[in-house]
C-alpha cells in the first residue's frame, strides 16, 4: 500500500499565473484593433505553487516557505489553501513574478493573444535570508518526512541563501529533494545545481543535466560531482534514476498529450512522496503515470488523484 500522506517542507519561488478568458466581437474602425468581450479572469498558482498542488491533490501535509513582494498581487495569495501551513518572507521592495496570458474565443477555438511576464528576478536580501532561516529552523522541531527545495530562478535560491541552508538541512537527516531551472543571463545556460551539493535527491530534465555534464561525462557521473543521487527525466524517453552506483529506468505511460506544462512539477511532487531508494522502478512508474496524465490537461491542472489508482493497481502487478 502506497502512502502519500507525508509531511513536506518545501521552499520555492512561486509564480501568480493570471488567465482573462475573451470572446472576439470584432475589430475596430479605426484601426486593425481586435476588440472582444470579457468572459473570465482567474488566477492560479505557478513555480513552485504547482508542486504544491500536485502534492495536496496527492495527499500530502505541506508546509510551504517563499519570498513574495509587496505589490496589489499580495492579497491574492490568501486564497492560496493547498497547503497545511504558509510561511511567507515579504521583501517592501520587490515585484511578485506574474504572467498574465489573454485568450481570445473566436469560431469555437481559442488563441492566446498576448502575454505578460512582470519578473523581478532582484537576488534575496540579507535581512530575507536571516528570517527565511530562521523561520526553516523553527519549523524543523516538527517531524516531517522529506524536505523539497524548488528552484525557478527568480532569486530566492543565491549561493549566499544555500551556503546558510543546506548545512542546516543536512543536519537533520531528513531527505531532501532538489529541482532547479537553468537560467539564460545573456551568457548562456546556467546551471547552479552544485550550490545544491550533498542533497538526497537531485530531479533535473535532460537539457539540465547536460549543463551540468564536462566533457566525456555521462548521466551517471553527475551522482559523484553533485554528492547527491540523480534522477533524469527525458519527456517520452521515460525518467532515469542513478542511486547507490546503479542505473533504473522506467518509460512514460502513452497518453494522448494536451501540454506538457507542468509535467516536471507533477513528476517530482510524487517522486518525492515516494520511497524511491527501496522501490526504485516503482517509484518511477507511479511518478511517470502521474506526469502522464498532468500532460492531458490544458496549462498547469494536475490530475484527480482518483486518475491514478489503476496504475497504483497495475505497479502493485508488476513490482
Amino acid at each position: 500500500m502506497i502512502n502519500f500522506n507525508k509531511n513536506v517542507l518545501i521552499i520555492g519561488d512561486v509564480i501568480l499565473d493570471a488567465w482573462t478568458y475573451t470572446k472576439a466581437i470584432g475589430l475596430s474602425l479605426e484601426t486593425p484593433t481586435l476588440k472582444a468581450q470579457l468572459l473570465e479572469k482567474k488566477h492560479t498558482f505557478g513555480g513552485t505553487g504547482n508542486v504544491v498542488n500536485n502534492l495536496s491533490e496527492l495527499g500530502a501535509n505541506i508546509t510551504f516557505l517563499t519570498l513574495l513582494g509587496n505589490d496589489e498581487h499580495n492579497k491574492i495569495y490568501q486564497d492560496f489553501d493547498r497547503m497545511d501551513e504558509f510561511v511567507p518572507v515579504i521583501e517592501e521592495d520587490r515585484k511578485n513574478t506574474v504572467k498574465e496570458r489573454f485568450w481570445v474565443e473566436r469560431g469555437g477555438s481559442n488563441y492566446k493573444e498576448l502575454q505578460i511576464n512582470i519578473i523581478d528576478n532582484q537576488a534575496i536580501k540579507k535581512d530575507s535570508i536571516d528570517k527565511m532561516i530562521n523561520n526553516i529552523e523553527e519549523l524543523l522541531v516538527k517531524n516531517f518526512d522529506v524536505i523539497m527545495l524548488i528552484d525557478y530562478r527568480h532569486g530566492l535560491f543565491t549561493k549566499e541563501f544555500l551556503d546558510k541552508l543546506m548545512p542546516v538541512l543536512t543536519d537533520t537527516e531528513i531527505p531532501i529533494v532538489i529541482s532547479s531551472q537553468i537560467s539564460d543571463y545573456g551568457r548562456g545556460l546556467v546551471s547552479n545545481h552544485i550550490n545544491f551539493k550533498g542533497a538526497d535527491l537531485i530531479v533535473m530534465n535532460k537539457l539540465e543535466a547536460e549543463c551540468n555534464l564536462n566533457y566525456g561525462q555521462e548521466y551517471k557521473d553527475l551522482t559523484e560531482k553533485l554528492d547527491s543521487n540523480i534522477c533524469v527525466t527525458s519527456g517520452r524517453g521515460g525518467s532515469t534514476l542513478y542511486y547507490n552506483d546503479n542505473e533504473y529506468h522506467e518509460d512514460v505511460i502513452k497518453v494522448s498529450e494536451v501540454d506538457p506544462c507542468g509535467a516536471g512539477d507533477s513528476f517530482i511532487s510524487c517522486l518525492s512522496l515516494m520511497d524511491w531508494r527501496k522501490y526504485p522502478n516503482k517509484s518511477l512508474f507511479i511518478s511517470n503515470s502521474w506526469a502522464g496524465l498532468s500532460v492531458q490537461k490544458h496549462g498547469t491542472d494536475c490530475p484527480d488523484i482518483k486518475e491514478l489508482q489503476p496504475y497504483l493497481e497495475d505497479s502493485n502487478d508488476r513490482f
